[in-house]
């Protein structure tokens, strides 16, 4: 079954790693927990970094606040 197309909007970004990194995304997209290949493994680990990073900055305001 094919997968449904992509409706959010997109903005292509090209990224250059070094040839460890490269291997390090191949061997993740071969457990497929992250993607089907380097590409869409890389697109999931910088979402969730970007997504963790503004959480921890919410929390960290909210601390702030407090004080």
């Amino acid at each position: 079954m094919a997968r449904p197309k992509n409706t959010v909007e997109s903005q292509q970004l090209r990224l250059a790693v070094s040839p460890a990194i490269r291997e390090a995304l191949q061997k993740v997209a071969a457990t497929g927990l992250f993607g089907a290949n380097p590409n869409e493994v890389a697109l999931r680990l910088i979402s969730d970094g970007i997504a963790d990073l503004a959480s921890r900055a919410v929390e960290t305001q909210e601390t702030l606040e407090r004080l």
